[in-house]
């Protein structure tokens, strides 16, 4: 079996785990600090994902056509209803963050369940995205929209960062989440 072929089987056995592990995380009720970065402020965020994509376009690095990049762009919100939940989250899941460091848990704040939900597009394939779902229970269209640009925005970074630090195994992790979220078009 190929390296790919066996990392694509083992991203589908983790979408019970990740969904499990996440659904466990958003329903904690502690008190931390809230999300200082914004991540899901659409006003900033939109003009900065529309210079990336145009970036990696001319650069020849995204997978996307232009038809399907426009498709994905529309479908994604330009705003939405406050107030948001807010929960305990990660906030930054792909491909190589992990949450305990040096003993540490790290990068937990509150902020909305859409930041983590993100890498449902990002982390697995679309095949066990239908596990994940059946797992981590359901949530609203909204959320669901919101995790779509967030997963659209965090490829777009991981592949820009790839590119330009010349980090191959990065650089393929931006890759493969632009596939998958080419394919749900």
């Amino acid at each position: 079996m190929s390296q790919s072929a066996n990392g694509q089987r083992t991203r589908r056995s983790g979408s019970r785990p990740l969904a499990h592990f996440l659904k466990t995380l958003h329903s904690l009720n502690v008190t931390c600090d809230e999300d200082q970065l914004q991540r899901l402020d659409l006003t900033q965020r939109w003009p900065t994902l529309q210079k990336l994509l145009h970036s990696l376009q001319q650069e020849k690095v995204l997978s996307f056509n232009t038809t399907v990049l426009q498709h994905v762009l529309q479908s994604l919100p330009t705003s939405y209803e406050e107030p948001r939940p807010k929960m305990l989250v990660h906030g930054d899941l792909y491909a190589r963050h992990l949450i305990i460091e040096q003993g540490q848990l790290r990068g937990i704040h509150r902020g909305d369940p859409a930041l983590d939900l993100a890498a449902v597009y990002t982390c697995l394939p679309t095949e066990s995205h239908a596990t994940f779902w059946q797992e981590y229970g359901p949530v609203s269209p909204e959320t669901l929209s919101l995790a779509g640009f967030q997963a659209l925005y965090s490829a777009a970074m991981i592949l820009n960062y790839g590119l330009h630090e010349q980090d191959q195994a990065l650089f393929a992790a931006g890759q493969q989440a632009m596939l998958w979220l080419q394919q749900l078009c």
